[in-house]
């Protein structure tokens, strides 16, 4: 039986990762690297100093080491703009915190990052506990971010549904030997199910529907 739910951040809470998308193509562009959103789609769920890494390798480019924070100060301004909840994410919040589900965030960003992002978005108060990739020695695609979230729940893997919309984030999940829902909002649905997900939505009013009566309620207040 499920008993809690563990949400990736950017793509799945909240529509970042077009923006980190937007962010990472303009300022390479500084730099006379010419990439399309499709093409950077295969960066999805990677941590952001691997992003940087690949590009400072490819000797065509003059890229300054410091093209990471030039990304980070661009989206930011971004951000403020344009971030929000992805739709239906608020309501799905609600109820799971009104049925006591264990909810928790396992994010390869910062944790800085994180707790800005859910500020501006007002999904902060949700959450008491959010894991980030540098928790752990190893992050998506390895499972150790979600058993160390697990952990950190005091559930076992097996009880655990992850929520995740990166191949990345997918494959860590399933090493760790839990159930994933993959959202569609970064993967057409055969990626994702290529990838290994157990089931895939393209709206939380469907995820909503179809699981949240399948979760155990045996941490709910009973009158």
């Amino acid at each position: 039986m499920y008993k809690g739910i563990i949400f990736d951040m950017d793509g799945v809470l909240i529509n970042s990762e077009p923006l980190h998308c937007k962010a990472w193509i303009e300022v390479l562009a500084r730099y006379g690297v010419k990439l399309q959103e499709e093409e950077f789609k295969r960066f999805v769920g990677i941590p952001c100093e691997q992003i940087r890494d690949y590009y400072l390798a490819k000797q065509e480019y003059s890229i300054s080491p410091d093209v990471l924070n030039e990304k980070q100060e661009h989206y930011k301004i971004v951000e403020q703009q344009e971030l929000a909840l992805m739709p239906g994410v608020k309501y799905l919040l609600n109820e799971l915190i009104n049925k006591h589900i264990p909810i928790a965030i396992a994010s390869s960003s910062k944790h800085p990052d994180i707790r800005r992002c859910l500020k501006i978005t007002g999904a902060l108060e949700y959450f008491h506990i959010i894991c980030s990739g540098t928790d752990v020695a190893h992050t998506k695609p390895e499972p150790d971010l979600f058993l160390y979230t697990a952990k950190k729940m005091n559930l076992i893997p097996a009880e655990c549904i992850v929520i995740e919309d990166s191949v990345w984030g997918i494959m860590g999940a399933k090493k760790a030997g839990m159930h994933v829902c993959a959202y569609t909002s970064s993967h057409e649905k055969e990626v994702l199910l290529q990838a290994g997900a157990d089931y895939v939505f393209d709206t939380f009013e469907k995820f909503n529907t179809d699981y949240i009566n399948k979760l155990s309620y045996d941490n709910e207040v009973k009158s």
